[in-house]
């Protein structure tokens, strides 16, 4: 689940400050959707914690620049929703084209 303004603030940041790439800090609520469960508050970009730890996961957020740059976006092959280790998959050859110094996260509010 996304909060009202979520795309609107990862639109933002790639429109007024030229980000490749952008991504957010998560909550987790249980399956009822009203029960906090935990905070995922995500460290500043860095590709070397990235290669050991996939700390992105979701909302992740690549401008069209950066996807015409690399090829396009990629589908995985099986059918079914993607997993994990698919998504960083497609996340490093992204961020191999990705101007480091502009990948940014949204604020916290």
């Amino acid at each position: 689940m996304l909060t009202p303004n979520a795309l609107y603030e990862a639109v933002k940041a790639v429109n007024e400050q030229g980000a490749d790439f952008v991504y957010s800090d998560e909550i987790v609520l249980d399956s009822t959707l009203k029960k906090l469960g935990e905070y995922h508050f995500k460290p500043d970009f860095s590709p070397d914690t990235l290669r050991g730890c996939n700390y992105i996961t979701h909302l992740a957020v690549f401008s069209r620049a950066l996807l015409a740059a690399a090829g396009g976006g990629k589908r995985a092959k099986r059918a079914g929703p993607r997993g994990g280790r698919e998504d960083a998959r497609e996340q490093a050859r992204l961020l191999r084209r990705a101007r480091s110094q502009k990948a940014e996260i949204t604020p916290r509010r």
